[in-house]
C-alpha cells in the first residue's frame, strides 16, 4: 500500500458513540445496523469528518427522512445506507463500491488488510464488552429498545465518551491477516478489549473489500469479523439500492455481470438499479428483443 493510501482516507467519519461510517456516493454513508441502528435512532446521531488530519473537524447531521435502508435478512449480512448533509464535505470523494464484476476484489485466507476503526472504549483499561456492562452481564438484546435485535444501543450499549489518550486514540488503523474465511464473513484477529462496527477494509490498492466489526458474542466471546463488499453489492442489486450510487459504470460491465440467461425480470432490475440513460435504453433494447 502507497503511502498516500495508508496515511489517509478522508471519506471515513466516526459516528460519535457508536463506531465508523465511509462515505460511499455524495451524501451516502455505508455503516452497520449495530452503528446506526433504526431510522428513528439515526436521527439523533450525527457524523464527524477530517478528525485525524490537518483540515478542522466537520460534524455533520444525518438525513434518514431523506435515505435509510438497512439489511434485515441474513443475520450476518448487518449493514445500513444512510443521507447525511454535505455542508463541509463536498470536497470529500466517496470511496468507489464495486458494482460490476469487473471490480470485485475476492479476498481470500492470508490477505491483509487496512481497517480504519474508531474503538468504544469502556474504561480506563479497555473494559468489559458494552453489550455485557449494560446488560449486568446478561442478555445483550435486553436494552432500552424493547428487546429489538437491530437497535444499536442493544449491541453497543449506552454512547460512551471515549477517552482520547495514547493509549485510547480515537481513530486506529490496523494491518489485520484474514485467518479465515466462510463464504462471505472474513474472521480476523481480535486487538483489545475495545468494541468496533462499521470499520471498512481496504486491500493493498485502497479498494474497499468488506465492513469489519469487533463485537461481544454470547458464546463466543469477543470477535472480529468482516463481511464482504461484494455480498453486500449483491444484496443491494436485489433490494434496488444501487440506484443511488452515483457512479458511471460501462453498460457491457452492467450486462455481464446483473444478466441473467432467459431471465426478463432480471433486464427489469437492472433497468431499477441503473438509471444512467445509456444504460436505460440499451437494457430496453434487449427487453423487446426477449418480448
Amino acid at each position: 500500500m502507497t503511502a498516500a493510501n495508508r496515511a489517509n482516507i478522508p471519506a471515513v467519519c466516526r459516528i460519535p458513540g457508536r463506531g465508523t461510517a465511509v462515505v460511499v456516493s455524495p451524501g451516502i454513508l455505508l455503516s452497520t445496523k449495530t452503528v446506526l441502528g433504526t431510522k428513528n435512532e439515526c436521527r439523533r446521531h450525527t457524523a464527524i469528518f477530517f478528525e485525524s488530519g490537518k483540515k478542522g473537524a466537520v460534524e455533520v447531521q444525518l438525513l434518514p427522512d431523506q435515505y435509510y435502508f438497512s439489511s434485515v435478512y441474513p443475520d450476518y449480512l448487518d449493514y445500513c445506507l444512510v443521507a447525511c448533509e454535505t455542508k463541509g464535505i463536498f470536497g470529500v470523494n466517496p470511496v468507489k463500491l464495486p458494482l460490476c464484476r469487473s471490480e470485485w476484489q475476492q479476498v481470500r485466507e492470508g490477505d491483509t488488510l487496512l481497517i480504519i476503526q474508531h474503538p468504544l472504549y469502556d474504561g480506563a483499561d479497555g473494559g468489559a464488552p458494552a453489550s455485557t456492562a449494560a446488560a449486568g452481564g446478561g442478555d445483550a438484546n435486553a436494552g432500552g429498545n424493547g428487546g429489538d435485535p437491530h437497535a444499536a444501543s442493544d449491541v453497543l450499549g449506552p454512547s460512551v465518551a471515549s477517552p482520547l489518550t495514547a493509549e485510547h486514540p480515537q481513530e486506529l488503523k490496523r494491518f489485520e491477516e484474514v485467518l479465515r474465511r466462510r463464504d462471505d464473513v472474513l474472521h480476523l484477529k481480535t486487538h483489545g478489549k475495545h468494541r468496533t462496527a462499521g470499520a471498512p477494509c481496504f486491500n493493498d490498492n485502497a479498494e474497499l473489500v468488506a465492513i469489519q466489526e469487533q463485537v461481544h458474542d454470547v458464546q463466543e466471546g469477543l470477535i472480529s469479523r468482516a463481511v464482504s463488499i461484494i455480498t453486500i453489492v449483491k444484496h443491494m442489486f436485489a433490494n434496488v439500492q444501487l440506484s443511488k450510487i452515483q457512479q458511471q459504470p460501462v453498460f457491457d460491465d452492467v450486462w455481464a455481470t446483473w444478466y441473467v440467461q432467459n431471465d426478463t425480470t432480471r433486464i427489469v432490475a437492472i433497468m431499477a438499479n441503473f438509471k444512467q440513460k445509456d444504460i436505460q435504453r440499451a437494457s430496453a433494447e434487449r427487453l423487446c428483443d426477449h418480448t
